[in-house]
């Protein structure tokens, strides 16, 4: 086990950081997705209709971070709209 400081609240975060990532990868060891492609996915199917935005904040990500997933997503089953002219009016759907 780990040995946590005393009184250091940042340390314990980080600590319990690297335990869900580890808890993470090895449960997804054999499942066709990373943690973090996981996590995307699940942000979309629990908020349903959200703009990248609204995922970008849910998940703590730069919202250009967002962008480039919803990308590489693009060719999933999801639906993701971008009107070039209307800022704001992206929307990614489950």
């Amino acid at each position: 086990g780990r040995v946590t400081g005393e009184g250091s609240v940042l340390y314990d975060v980080y600590v319990l950081g690297q335990a869900v990532n580890e808890l993470l990868a090895d449960g997804l060891a054999d499942a066709p997705l990373t943690p973090s492609e996981y996590a995307v996915y699940s942000a979309i199917a629990e908020r349903g209709t959200s703009t990248p935005s609204e995922l970008s904040h849910a998940l703590g990500m730069p919202a250009q971070t967002m962008s480039d997933w919803l990308g590489l997503l693009r060719d999933s089953s999801m639906s993701y709209h971008c009107p070039r002219r209307k800022r704001g009016g992206c929307w990614v759907r489950w």
